[in-house]
């Protein structure tokens, strides 16, 4: 890609990031480039959501609290409990309230990209999937799961966040409603699966 917008946002990422997540995070870029790529989805917003949709994972809870607060989400006892879920809501407001990014597309990849929701768009499942599968990612079942990410967005997305719930319920821990209801949304309109 030649003129690469996602080039001006690495030294601000190297900054806020760990090694580690700031690799993960050009992974996903990558990785939501070519699934963009083979499913046809706009390639620049999908390498640009990939980048930033982990921007805010390593800042403290003070931050995560009160940014939930200043957009009157602090209400919600379950995502108060949901620690797991917070960098994806607070990293959608700072991308777009601080980085200037207003995109409705680019915030709601980044902001469901931990939990999924029922109705998510084909970019939204690509971030989610990108960030299950881009090459750092080293599980049981990786390598089928980015295979299966090129022929059946769908059918890995499910994987995914079945994974998640099994993972949530093992702990045993709250699973977040978007959670479920992405799960139940692909179970029906899927049919097959």
């Amino acid at each position: 890609m030649t003129d690469d917008i996602t080039e001006q946002y690495l030294p601000l990422l190297a900054k806020l990031l760990k090694h580690e997540r700031f690799m993960h995070s050009l992974g996903v870029r990558d990785t939501a480039g070519l699934l963009a790529e083979r499913y046809g989805a706009d390639m620049q917003k999908a390498r640009l959501a990939g980048l930033l949709h982990d921007i805010t994972k390593n800042r403290n809870k003070e931050f995560h609290l009160n940014t939930l607060k200043k957009h009157g989400l602090d209400a919600d006892k379950l995502l108060l409990h949901s620690r797991k879920v917070w960098h994806s809501v607070t990293g959608a407001y700072y991308v777009r309230d601080v980085l200037g990014i207003d995109d409705a597309e680019i915030f709601d990849a980044i902001r469901y990209h931990t939990t999924g929701r029922a109705g998510m768009t084909t970019l939204d499942k690509i971030i989610y999937t990108a960030d299950f599968i881009e090459p750092s990612r080293k599980y049981e079942g990786a390598e089928q799961l980015r295979k299966t990410a090129f022929e059946d967005i769908d059918k890995a997305c499910l994987e995914g966040v079945k994974f998640c719930i099994e993972e949530q319920l093992s702990i045993p821990d709250t699973v977040y409603p978007d959670t479920l209801d992405f799960y139940n949304d692909l179970i029906y309109t899927k049919g097959d699966v």
